[in-house]
């Protein structure tokens, strides 16, 4: 070939390419340098044009949007006949798939740094109305630095999306293995790039997928229902149950449990990406667990909860408050005892303490006032008293019981969030010894709509489609319109094949929504079947 025409072929516009650095569905990528700065080379990534110039043109409209270390940066782009050429910021690494191949599995310390740069990077994107919808180990680019973390940086935004109201078209993208529930039923959001990055994080641990299936359907369902091991259990050098706990939030199949945003993300992690190399080194490790740091929580909590109910009254109303408070103590632990003999023994004393509390309550002021009296105090200095105690009692009153009641509901909080995470890491069991476990944890606390619809899912994932039917109906007695259940029941009857019925919650629901693409699919599934 004459050396004009190669010259030709290698030439694009300003752009004068060096060498092929890759080469994929969608065009060819090659390292190439500008004709007037020859120091600076760039990523050059050349697209032909196939009939759609807007879709084309998306990529280079997003990345224009964007500028941060964690996102390749756009320097140029244009049409070049019939072709599309982006200049992109040359990364001079390799893919996180190469690098997680060479390195193996990634210790916590790297994977935390990870982490927090690619929140970092998201929080960035979605500030911007970007979602990038196929975040994968591919499109993932690693820097390695001298002495510093490695640099991760987010590339590919050829299937992104600016953030849209509600959806009229599915929009699925992706790729199936690190795809979220809602963005394999094609309805992606922000949050779907958070579960895209769990996964990639899981895989970076374990070395191996967290959810997996010999066709896209035992995929989807997969995803949809079974919660993956503990990656501990899967490479004890991942032990870290801090990064443990931040996976599992990141993997939450509902959108309204998953961590909320990548600032939050980021937050968790302690704060701002591309600090320092300590930030790779640093032992990973506290001397105590996640559980055991949780437990003192919840110990500090329930003293506060105490102390403050004890003076919610002031020093008023303290004996007879501790009455009442004691009381309704023991009238709880009735409540909740397995024993028959035992919870009417703690119920009735319960009962009989709250009522010595109440009394005690109506005669206080005068038991004040007649030992008073009894010392020979003056009357002007019990009537002053008298309004003292009074004007604290209002006070206390006005403070005690918000704090009281925040104590109160962290300390919950915490416990529940002890049982779902031992329910999360009881993945590794038997599936009847994990569903026993779910269940006795759902014993305990009865009013926790998320453990419930985690044991139904469990149930669907386990082969009891039976008994998840019954358990979301339960469900849909106390909300006739959550989402969740509405979805489980339906799922359920679809894997009982009583098709029927599995169309009829669906054309229950979108009555009342209007339209949601879970329930549509279902329906259609229903109907073809």
């Amino acid at each position: 070939m004459p050396e004009a025409a190669t010259e030709r072929q290698l030439r694009f516009g300003p752009y004068v390419a060096e060498r092929e650095l890759g080469r994929g569905a969608h065009g060819v990528v090659y390292l190439a340098r500008h004709q007037d700065r020859p120091d600076a080379r760039v990523a050059l990534k050349v697209v032909e044009n196939r009939g759609n110039l807007d879709k084309l043109l998306l990529e280079p409209e997003i990345l224009s949007k964007l500028r941060h270390p964690g996102i390749v940066a756009l320097e140029d782009y244009f049409l070049d006949g019939d072709r599309l050429i982006v200049a992109l910021e040359f990364i001079a690494g390799e893919d996180l798939k190469a690098y997680a191949a060479r390195r193996g599995t990634l210790p916590p310390s790297e994977v935390r740094e990870f982490l927090r740069q690619m929140a970092a990077a998201l929080a960035h994107a979605h500030a911007a109305g970007v979602l990038h919808r196929d975040i994968k180990l591919t499109n993932i680019l690693v820097a390695e630095q001298a002495g510093q973390p490695p640099r991760f940086v987010l590339t590919d935004f050829g299937i992104s999306r600016i953030a849209e109201g509600i959806q009229v078209a599915k929009h699925a993208g992706g790729t199936y293995l690190f795809m979220a529930p809602e963005q394999l039923r094609g309805r992606p959001e922000k949050q779907s790039d958070l579960w895209a990055l769990g996964v990639v994080a899981y895989v970076l641990l374990t070395g191996r997928q967290p959810f997996q299936g010999g066709t896209v359907a035992e995929l989807s369902q997969a995803v949809q229902f079974t919660v993956p091991p503990p990656p501990a259990s899967i490479a004890p050098s991942a032990t870290d149950e801090e990064l443990e706990r931040l996976l599992y939030g990141l993997l939450e199949k509902q959108v309204t449990a998953r961590t909320p945003s990548a600032d939050e993300l980021l937050k968790q992690l302690g704060g701002s990406a591309f600090a320092n190399a300590a930030a790779i080194t640093a032992s990973p490790a506290a001397a105590i667990t996640f559980d055991e740091r949780t437990r003192t929580q919840i110990a500090r909590h329930w003293r506060w909860f105490w102390v403050s109910a004890a003076l919610l009254t002031g020093l008023y109303g303290l004996v007879p408050q501790l009455l009442v408070l004691s009381g309704a103590f023991l009238f709880y632990r009735g409540q909740s005892a397995t024993l028959a003999v035992r919870q009417w023994l703690f119920s009735l004393a319960g009962l009989a303490l709250m009522g010595a509390g109440t009394l005690v309550s109506l005669v206080w002021p005068y038991v004040i006032l007649f030992g008073m009296a009894a010392v020979g105090a003056p009357g002007d200095l019990a009537v002053i008293t008298l309004i003292a105690m009074t004007l604290l009692a209002v006070v206390c009153g006005l403070t005690f019981p918000y704090l009281a009641f925040y104590h109160f509901g962290q300390a919950h909080r915490l416990e529940r969030e002890i049982n779902l995470r031992r329910a999360v890491t009881g993945s590794t069991l038997a599936p009847s010894e994990f569903l026993a476990l779910l269940r006795g944890f759902l014993d305990q606390q009865t009013e926790d709509v998320r453990l419930h619809q985690r044991y139904v899912e469990a149930l669907l994932a386990h082969g009891h489609p039976d008994e998840a039917a019954v358990e979301a109906r339960l469900l849909l007695e106390n909300d006739p319109y959550d989402f969740t259940a509405s979805l489980q029941l339906a799922q359920a009857y679809f894997d009982l094949r009583l098709y029927r019925l599995c169309q009829k919650v669906c054309d229950e629901y979108l009555a009342v929504a209007g339209y949601s693409f879970e329930f549509a699919d279902l329906k259609q599934q229903c109907v073809q079947t």
